[in-house]
Order: structure tokens, then C-alpha cells, then sequence
């Protein structure tokens, strides 16, 4: 007789546990990424090499052959991109990822006058 209420009693439980797991509010990405290209501003040509630094973090990357660049996974902030290259002006650009999303940004970079 007890095996008859047992089982009606666990399914009972199960179905109850699942709607309750339903009711939980969706868990939304937390970080974004930040995607650019530095560029030559007398020639619009991408700068190969060029030191981009985040802050706050303290991240660093050099640009590709096209000079693009890319920082993933980042908390949601606003952040500064500092752009150096030998020959041009430094650069600064601020940022502010978008959970789940990549945010992309073209920086330009004059050359030093001598």
C-alpha cells in the first residue's frame, strides 16, 4: 500500500522541482570583446606592430599585418585603449564593452612630425 502513495509522491516532486527550475531568471553573458583596426591616417592603411594597451587590466596585444587587434572575455567596464607605433602620435579611445557582444573600433594614428 505505501509503494501505491511512493510513487504519485516522487512525480509529484519531480514536476514541482522542474517549475521551480523554470521560474529562474536567465543567466546573461557577463563579458564582451573589443575589436579594432589601427590605421595610418595619411593613407588609411592598416599599421602593422602597433602597441595597444587596456586599462584598467593592463592587457596588451601588437596589431596583426592588417592592423587589426582584439581583447575577448572582457568585464563589463569602460576601458581606454592607449594605440603606440614608432614613427606616429600616440593614440587614446574609450570604450565600454556590451555583455555577449564584440565591439568594434577603428583608431588612427597620425605620423610624427620631425
Amino acid at each position: 500500500m505505501k509503494r501505491a502513495f511512493l510513487i504519485p509522491a516522487l512525480a509529484l516532486s519531480c514536476l514541482m522541482a522542474l517549475s521551480l527550475e523554470s521560474c529562474k531568471s536567465p543567466e546573461y553573458d557577463n563579458f564582451g570583446d573589443i575589436r579594432g583596426q589601427v590605421l595610418g591616417s595619411d593613407n588609411s592603411l592598416g599599421i602593422p606592430e602597433a602597441l595597444v594597451n587596456l586599462s584598467p587590466g593592463g592587457k596588451t596585444v601588437l596589431t596583426d599585418s592588417h592592423g587589426s587587434f582584439e581583447f575577448e572575455a572582457l568585464e563589463i567596464q569602460q576601458y581606454t585603449l592607449t594605440v603606440q607605433k614608432e614613427g606616429y602620435e600616440t593614440n587614446r579611445k574609450s570604450l565600454n564593452p556590451v555583455p555577449g557582444q564584440s565591439v568594434e573600433c577603428l583608431i588612427l594614428l597620425s605620423p610624427r612630425n620631425k
